[in-house]
């Protein structure tokens, strides 16, 4: 028994984070614009993106691999900071790309700190 409520518990999670990753830009911007409730689900998502990608370039840099992006040592992202950077990226994509609302938020987030904080050689 309980193997199987293990098991349910597992299956649940990773389908949790399979469609996750996916949450396209089009649900982030109706959520962030509907209830209390399903703007603070949208904005914790977010900062866990965005405190996932701080730890990769601290992994990454404790290795000596080059970092994703490379934040100023002196700032301290926030969660206003993660939208803040997120949606003017959308924005910016919204400008040569219609079908902006399909891409996965990560994806956006990732690439907006990249170009918010790009790497100099």
């Amino acid at each position: 028994m309980a193997s199987i409520i293990s098991k349910s518990i597992l299956l649940a999670l990773f389908l949790s984070a399979a469609n996750a990753f996916a949450f396209p830009v089009q649900d982030y911007e109706a959520r962030l614009n509907k209830d209390k409730n399903s703007q603070e689900t949208v904005e914790i998502y977010v900062l866990g993106l965005g405190t996932g990608y701080a730890w990769s370039n601290t992994v990454l840099e404790n290795e000596g691999r080059p970092l994703l992006y490379c934040q100023p040592r002196t700032l301290s992202l926030t969660n206003e900071n993660y939208i803040r950077i997120l949606d003017a990226h959308i924005a910016r994509i919204r400008e040569y790309r219609s079908d902006v609302v399909q891409l996965p938020v990560a994806f956006v987030l990732l690439r907006g700190l990249v170009h918010t904080f790009p790497c100099r050689s």
